[in-house]
């Protein structure tokens, strides 16, 4: 399957002409396009729900694991670095422990320091 990029105008022009009641044949005809019945369905489905034809960003779901530490957390390691730039893991894990209450393993930690 072959993606392409469309502009919002485009997807709305498709999607008007379909909401008409041109078929897909005619609107590819129309525009000079080969908009797949898949796209048209999927800015259909999108514009009789948000009546927008392209997603917001604002609103995706946040995909994956989330976060273990948040941006608190990540200073706290970094200041902690900064100051003891020899400092073990074990240290800095007892540090979170006894300072924020946390406790997260030392392949966390490691982690965070080389993101």
């Amino acid at each position: 399957m072959v993606y392409r990029k469309y502009e919002p105008s485009f997807k709305y022009a498709v999607v008007r002409a379909a909401l008409e009641g041109r078929s897909l044949d005619d609107i590819n005809v129309m525009h000079g396009s080969s908009v797949s019945p898949d796209s048209l369905n999927r800015w259909s489905n999108l514009y009789e729900q948000t009546r927008s034809v392209v997603c917001d960003p604002a609103t995706y779901f946040t995909k994956g694991r989330p976060l273990l530490l948040n941006d608190e957390e990540r200073a706290f390691i970094v200041d902690l670095v900064t100051k003891k730039p020899t400092i073990y893991m074990s240290e800095i894990k007892d540090s979170l422990a006894a300072n924020l209450n946390i406790h997260i393993s030392l392949a966390t930690i490691w982690n965070e320091l080389h993101h």
